[in-house]
């Protein structure tokens, strides 16, 4: 990337070129011509590469006629359907309607591990196909597990035969363990009799029980071996993290912690951010003493008797200047490589001209120009995993380039739907001014959680319309742009500011175990953290407006760390919880 991208925004060129749209038809007019020379049924290598350029979708709506008379009982169309399924699950499902896969074949298989990648259309055919047939455990993870990830996850529990499970694989206890970060209820039920909390090869369910709703059964398991050994670190870290710090402090065997092992390191600090600092200061007063081994359970003491944000040292903020720099320098650089590696796609299959390659690449650049800063990351994330010249992203970026009232893009990515809206802002005369909608469609119980987080107060993304029914029991909300996540913040070096933004994430796990509401997997990606102007929001507060509900009035919120760091005293960071497809209202 050369300098001048490095420092300057990105300026919308004022020459006319070829649209965006046009570029691409002589795109697809090569693709084609190249692409008409091989068997896609043969040539499964190059079938993959093809789809994985211009999408599955795009690639059977061009060489469907190819495929009018496909015979299902063949292995070759069995290998041809299992490649295309994953991206184009109704397309698929179609052709092998009438011809009921047999899920004891290990080629049937391969079409229903892609059909179960798919999404909820997959899905839900597999669960239709399998009739009052059951899923095993130890044959069938291979469709259960993905699944789970879709808007089928209530009806899949029936299809699961546990009755001749043997806990005695760690696949099998991995996959025990994935249904109980879902649902630890279900498992207690099924499972309660074979699992022993003392086993450390069981270890790894109880702690993702924890995250699926069972936290008092895994309490009522561990009662039974008070003072516990360090055998139980990790469900022991898993307990403190969900608020019980304190609890969990004063069942340990202080004897059998020892440093600095990083395992027990890492579960001193759950208990120090959960409520637990004064029985580490006081069990481990000299380990603390060596600054260099415990520097993070410091500051998380430090804080704890403060009641400001603790002061940021010089040389500290410019080691968080220089951080936020280079990240933002790397996000310009990421999708220069995006480009880059688009293009090296293209060769494959296209001869074009360096200067029409040359040309398409910046007009891309400048169609960038117009997404507000805001949306980069989430657009970049879907860039990452769907092909860039994708029929959907071409769409996208003409409609942009065009000044269209709205494009969307839906963004790829596991558990619920999410789509990128970018609209133009209203009374504005700037190219640069559009704002970021997010549609979140997300099972029924998850929008329920969220709505009834957000109505108590609790800090979650805004819900800016209520969430309106969708079929298969899913709905939809509307939500805004939270800013960077708590997990990314780590970046920068600051134990102070760490300490401030965890602390409050904590008391928003806090309120919703008070509320009885599981968020289902709140881990530092899924919280954001905005900076709001401290007199604004004094003033939206006293006209009766909760954080959930303040205006989205830029002026006013930054997504910025460094304006937070350069005028602490201006502003007061609020952290959200957002991600709702697995919650639910206990």
């Amino acid at each position: 990337m050369n300098e001048s991208m490095k420092n300057e925004p990105f300026v919308i060129p004022k020459t006319e070129h070829e649209p965006i749209h046009s570029l691409w038809s002589r795109i697809s007019s090569e693709i084609d011509l190249l692409a008409s020379y091989f068997d896609p049924l043969e040539d499964l290598k190059k079938t993959r590469n093809l789809i994985d350029l211009i999408g599955a979708q795009q690639f059977v709506r061009r060489f469907s006629s190819q495929f009018a008379n496909l015979d299902p009982s063949l292995p070759q169309t069995v290998r041809f359907l299992s490649v295309v399924a994953e991206g184009a699950p109704v397309w698929v499902i179609k052709c092998v309607e009438g011809t009921p896969l047999n899920t004891d074949s290990e080629s049937h298989r391969d079409i229903l591990r892609s059909l179960a990648h798919s999404g909820s259309d997959g899905a839900s055919w597999i669960l239709d196909q399998l009739g009052t047939a059951r899923l095993h455990i130890q044959r069938d993870w291979s469709l259960i597990s993905p699944m789970f990830e879709t808007g089928v996850r209530d009806r899949l529990y029936e299809y699961i035969n546990c009755d001749s499970v043997k806990l005695d694989t760690t696949d099998i206890l991995d996959n025990v363990s994935v249904l109980a970060s879902h649902n630890a209820s279900w498992v207690r039920e099924h499972f309660d009799d074979k699992l022993d909390i003392s086993n450390s090869d069981h270890e790894v369910i109880f702690a993702s029980a924890i995250d699926g709703g069972g936290l008092e059964w895994v309490k009522g398991k561990l009662q039974k071996h008070i003072p516990l050994s360090t055998d139980f670190y990790m469900i022991a870290t898993k307990v403190a993290e969900a608020g019980l710090g304190e609890w969990i402090a004063h069942a340990l065997d202080v004897s059998a912690i020892k440093i600095p092992s990083p395992a027990h390191l890492l579960l001193l600090d759950a208990i120090v951010r959960n409520g637990g600092a004064a029985w580490v200061e006081e069990h481990f007063k000299k380990e603390l003493s060596n600054s260099a081994l415990l520097p993070e359970i410091q500051w998380r003491l430090a804080f704890d008797k403060k009641e400001s944000f603790p002061t940021l040292s010089n040389e500290e903020l410019l080691l968080i200047q220089q951080k936020e720099e280079k990240s933002k320098s790397s996000d310009r650089h990421a999708f220069t490589m995006l480009y880059e590696r688009a293009f090296e796609e293209l060769d494959t299959f296209c001869d074009l001209e360096d200067e029409d390659k040359n040309e398409l690449k910046n007009r891309i650049v400048a169609v960038f120009a117009k997404i507000p800063d805001t949306a980069l990351s989430f657009l970049l994330l879907s860039l990452q995993k769907q092909a860039f010249f994708s029929h959907s992203t071409i769409r996208f970026l003409d409609s942009l380039e065009q000044g269209h009232v709205s494009c969307s893009l839906k963004m790829l990515k596991g558990g619920s739907e999410l789509t990128l809206l970018i609209q133009p802002n209203e009374n504005s005369d700037t190219s640069r001014s559009f704002s970021a909608t997010f549609i979140n469609d997300i099972p029924s119980a998850g929008a329920d959680a969220w709505r009834a987080a957000a109505e108590k107060g609790i800090p979650v993304a805004p819900i800016l319309a209520l969430p309106t029914t969708r079929p298969h029991d899913m709905k939809r909300a509307y939500s805004r742009y939270c800013g960077t996540t708590l997990g990314r913040l780590k970046q920068y070096d600051s134990p102070a500011l760490n300490a401030l933004l965890y602390k409050k994430g904590h008391e928003i796990l806090q309120a919703l175990k008070r509320e009885g509401i599981t968020h289902g997997h709140p881990h530092d990606q899924n919280f954001t953290v905005e900076f709001v102007e401290k007199k604004w929001l004094d003033t939206q507060l006293a006209k009766g407006n909760n954080v959930n509900t303040l205006p989205a009035q830029s002026s006013a919120i930054s997504f910025d760390v460094l304006d937070f760091l350069k005028e602490p005293e201006r502003f007061t960071p609020i952290v959200r919880l957002i991600d709702w497809d697995a919650a639910r209202c206990l």
